[in-house]
């Protein structure tokens, strides 16, 4: 894998099988007694959020095909997380994931944009990633894509024994979750990427599809529960943390209840400023901010939003100065930016960890906690 922010730490332990492989290993023991042609009809797009840092027993998952596309041509994926017993009044919660970085180094010149070798060894770029990434987010991988990270899934646990609906979609595009094709400053370079890049438009999608019905029927969600359209939440980790930031500078954005940044690579211009260190970083983040955007890179990061924008009502911002995956300059601004501000948490671990929220039950807790009723723990 690349350099930079995509340091690893190693001796993480797992669960041996995330839940599709669970249903897979039910399909071949249904073989065994039932002729084939009838395994076309059971339905894998549902299947039981199974994590030990749950207390309730009827979380489900549920998977959506979009009509986005990845570079590699397949649909881009979503994915619903929620109790079978959701109330109808329940939060809606969007949830971005890290990892969201990755161009093709150099391609041949009568390749496929996804010919030659890419920054990280296996490919960001294609649906089977995103998929990967959210059931990491989960805490339900089988092998770590980021081992640098410890996904353990207490924050999606948390989220969903408190009842909120979890909307979590799938970046396939490596694009930091900035790109939205065809609008200005945020269209990646095309003629060198050879693809679109679509990370801002998903997360976008999420919005739309809490918020405007007919948009989630043309999006196929039709679900047996509901949710409250003006109760939202937000909560991005890693690099999912600027997805977060740039939601909340869209221009139709509606009001947000709470937001989470977690061990964000916030304010990008610390690569920029050490090219030395950085060069691989740098030649993708000019792939995602192509031309003079990279002379204001600082613009979409929280500290450019303070006094902008309309705020959360609550936001924790979560890092740590010795956080093994990011130089610390891309975090310390937006702490100092957000650390006066009323109804705003921030919290420097000082300790080796990243996905902070991610990673502890207690410290997920914690963040919802506040999130939710403005209350931190005694000691933080």
């Amino acid at each position: 894998s690349g350099s930079g922010w995509y340091r690893i730490r190693d001796g993480q332990r797992r669960p041996p099988y995330t839940p599709l492989v669970i249903t897979w290993l039910s399909l071949l023991t249904l073989g065994c007694f039932q002729p084939l042609e009838d395994l076309a009809s059971l339905d894998t797009s549902v299947v039981p959020f199974e994590s030990p840092h749950l207390s309730s027993d009827d979380v489900y998952i549920h998977s959506f095909e979009s009509t986005l596309t990845c570079p590699g041509g397949e649909p881009a994926r979503f994915y619903v997380v929620a109790k079978e017993s959701t109330q109808p009044d329940a939060p809606a919660a969007i949830v971005l994931h890290s990892g969201a970085f990755d161009y093709v180094i150099e391609r041949p010149e009568d390749g496929t944009p996804l010919e030659g070798p890419h920054y990280h060894a296996d490919s960001r770029l294609d649906a089977a990633f995103g998929t990967s990434k959210v059931y990491e987010t989960l805490g339900l991988q089988v092998t770590d894509l980021d081992p640098a990270e410890e996904n353990l899934g207490t924050l999606p646990a948390v989220l969903a024994d408190r009842g909120m609906v979890q909307f979590i979609p799938a970046n396939c595009w490596g694009d930091l979750w900035h790109n939205e094709e065809g609008i200005q400053d945020h269209y990646n370079d095309i003629d060198i990427d050879g693809f679109a890049r679509n990370g801002l438009t998903f997360a976008w999608w999420m919005v739309r599809i809490i918020t405007d019905a007919d948009f989630a029927l043309g999006q196929g969600v039709e679900l047996d529960f509901s949710w409250n359209p003006e109760d939202i939440y937000l909560a991005g980790l890693g690099e999912g943390g600027r997805g977060v930031v740039e939601l909340l500078g869209h221009p139709d954005m509606p009001a947000v209840n709470g937001a989470l940044i977690d061990s964000s690579p916030d304010d990008l211009q610390a690569y920029l400023d050490t090219p030395a260190v950085f060069e691989d970083e740098i030649e993708g983040i000019s792939r995602i901010f192509p031309g003079d955007t990279q002379d204001r890179i600082s613009d979409w990061s929280i500290g450019a939003l303070v006094g902008l924008v309309p705020m959360p009502t609550r936001t924790v911002y979560l890092w740590s100065n010795g956080d093994t995956r990011l130089p610390a300059d891309t975090m310390a601004p937006g702490a100092t930016a957000l650390s006066d501000l009323p109804d705003t948490w921030v919290v420097n671990t000082r300790e080796p960890g990243h996905v902070i929220s991610n990673s502890d039950l207690t410290r997920a807790r914690e963040v919802v906690d506040f999130l939710q009723t403005g209350e931190k723990p005694t000691v933080d």
